[in-house]
């Protein structure tokens, strides 16, 4: 059997794409902040639950599915080439 390394090629690509998915987790986390300050600063209002939960529920999602992603990512990195024949 012969292991390669991943060309890099491939290696700039899956760096290229864990810097895409850095960019779209901030953007998201920086809306569920947003909400998240606006549900604070509104605390004499009725409802104003209502942004804090949905901004703490959307940045523990947006957080658990970057690291889930990335995970991913650096694993598909370190996998070697091999071809079933």
């Amino acid at each position: 059997m012969i292991f390669r390394e991943p060309t890099t090629s491939r290696k700039a690509c899956l760096t290229g794409l864990i810097v895409a998915l850095s960019l779209l987790a901030a953007y998201l986390c920086f809306i569920s902040l947003v909400t998240l300050s606006v549900g604070f600063r509104h605390m004499d209002r009725l409802g104003f639950w209502v942004p804090i939960l949905a901004g703490a529920i959307a940045l523990a999602t947006v957080i658990w599915i970057f690291l889930r992603a990335v995970k991913r990512v650096l694993s598909e990195m370190k996998d070697e080439d091999m071809i079933n024949v």
